[in-house]
């Protein structure tokens, strides 16, 4: 038997990969039984070696005090049940029997009790009755064999009362059963997200062309988005003690594609004020031009800027179409022509540092041609699928708590931007964002989330956990003026 040591602390993402692990090796093993024409782990096993997993869940109530818990401890008996034939046991442990739901103790081939105060508590677990009741030792207790309740001695490896030194012994004795097995098979482990990890080092897992995202909380697998599908981002951050931290984390992905950036500054306290240390950085990295957000000037000016450099790549698009004798008209041409169209033009990223305040700004006419480009409609089509790819011109736009939705109550300016509504929504206060859909187990996640590069994806309809690699995260006590009383 491979050894397996995987550890889990009751934390959601650990715990919901350990499920997702759990469900992706049944199915596999179905599929191996299948094919080997048996139906019992024990028949598989003569026909080839397979590993028998344990699951040991310790206090399975604990379950109920994290989110999405009560989903996993109202269920767990179905794991128990699809499992159970193909060799994944599980081991549930307790502080009273009250602890499991029926259908656990249903599923539960074996019941064992230790400690009870009395028999009436060794009745509950065992379903028969006794009149001995063990002494009260470590490990000891009753179990049912052969249909009879007999005295059970738990093996122990420790006899130590100190905890600590219990683990540390425990600790000692896995690892030289690891040693001892080092030349077998490697068992499968849980792949764990990096905490800690700088972003620099991550984008180096990844070719030029990309956005990287982060670590899909859901699988540990690295995640990046390429150019050819990107157009618009809306980047909400529920948690204001990490927005700059994030917002700066996303231009190093910018600057590494060595995009130009055009950011519209906020009207105070921009990140971006002349002479701050991200400015600077940015400046010598790539080429910066900073609009303010007046009417007369700054966003007229932006306008125009942008429509001559669409006009450019649409010029571009058209001698790619020529040169390949493509039917002119065709809604897929921009997104074919992306290769031609990167390698003659600098890609271009649009920032938006507050986009609530940009949208208040503009007066109707500038509301109509800024929605027209945010929009990219292809004449030829209604579809938003590729709406904007393809040109090498890239928008984002930050949101902080509730800002969404006044920008869509009191402005044109929410719907038109973001066709894909790709979004990443950082920092938790999930029911404070508003530009996406959200089931109600995430609108209950209410507060700001310390762990704030930890967000959800919205791509393609879908929603996903990404852990965003930013190196170590700033923590901010709250101002006492500002924190709830009760």
């Amino acid at each position: 038997m491979s050894f397996l040591e995987n550890c889990f602390t009751d934390t959601q993402q650990s715990i919901d990969r350990l499920f997702e692990m759990i469900t992706d090796e049944t199915k596999r093993r179905q599929k191996l039984f299948a094919q080997a024409e048996v139906n019992s782990y024990e028949a598989y096993c003569r026909v080839e070696k397979l590993p028998l997993w344990v699951v040991v869940i310790d206090g399975v109530v604990n379950f109920t005090s994290i989110k999405k818990g009560n989903f996993y401890y109202s269920t767990i008996h179905d794991f128990m049940r699809d499992g159970a034939p193909y060799g994944i046991k599980f081991v549930l442990a307790g502080g009273h029997y009250n602890e499991f739901s029926m259908r656990v103790r249903q599923e539960a081939s074996e019941h064992i009790g230790m400690n009870q105060k009395d028999k009436y508590g060794y009745f509950d677990i065992l379903g028969c009755k006794t009149e001995y009741l063990p002494p009260c030792l470590p490990g000891r207790g009753l179990c049912i064999w052969e249909e009879q309740p007999l005295e059970f001695q738990g093996a122990i490896l420790s006899d130590s009362e100190d905890q600590q030194a219990a683990a540390q012994q425990l600790r000692a004795a896995l690892d030289e059963i690891a040693a001892r097995d080092a030349a077998y098979p490697p068992a499968m482990r849980l792949p764990m997200v990096e905490e800690g990890q700088s972003y620099a080092e991550f984008c180096e897992k990844f070719a030029p062309m990309r956005i990287p995202l982060g670590y899909n909380l859901s699988d540990a697998k690295p995640v990046a988005l390429p150019l050819r599908q990107t157009f618009s981002l809306t980047v909400y951050n529920g948690n204001p003690a990490g927005a700059e931290h994030i917002v700066s984390t996303l231009l190093q992905a910018y600057c590494r594609e060595h995009m130009e950036l055009f950011i519209v500054r906020r009207n105070f306290n921009s990140i971006y004020a002349d002479g701050s240390d991200l400015l600077q950085q940015l400046q010598a990295q790539t080429k910066v031009t900073l609009f303010e957000q007046d009417k007369e000037t700054g966003l007229q000016e932006l306008f125009e800027r942008l429509m001559a450099i669409m006009g450019e790549r649409m010029q571009l698009r058209n001698e790619f179409v020529q040169q390949n004798g493509l039917t002119r008209g065709d809604p897929q041409n921009t997104v074919r022509a992306f290769e031609y169209i990167h390698a003659h033009s600098t890609p271009l990223m649009v920032i938006f540092e507050n986009y609530y305040e940009f949208a208040k700004s503009l007066y109707d006419g500038q509301a109509v041609m800024f929605a027209e480009l945010f929009r990219a409609q292809d004449p030829n089509t209604t579809s938003k699928k590729n709406n904007g790819y393809g040109y090498n011109i890239y928008y984002t736009a930050c949101f902080g708590p509730g800002e969404y939705t006044l920008t869509a109550a009191q402005t044109p300016m929410a719907d038109c931007f973001n066709p894909q509504k790709f979004t990443l929504m950082f920092g938790g206060q999930l029911d404070k964002c508003g530009a996406v859909p959200l089931p109600r187990d995430y609108l209950a996640i209410n507060e700001p989330d310390e762990h704030y590069n930890h967000c959800v994806m919205y791509y393609q309809g879908r929603l996903a956990g990404l852990s965003l690699p930013c190196g170590e995260l700033v923590h901010v006590e709250p101002d006492p003026d500002e924190v709830p009383i009760i």
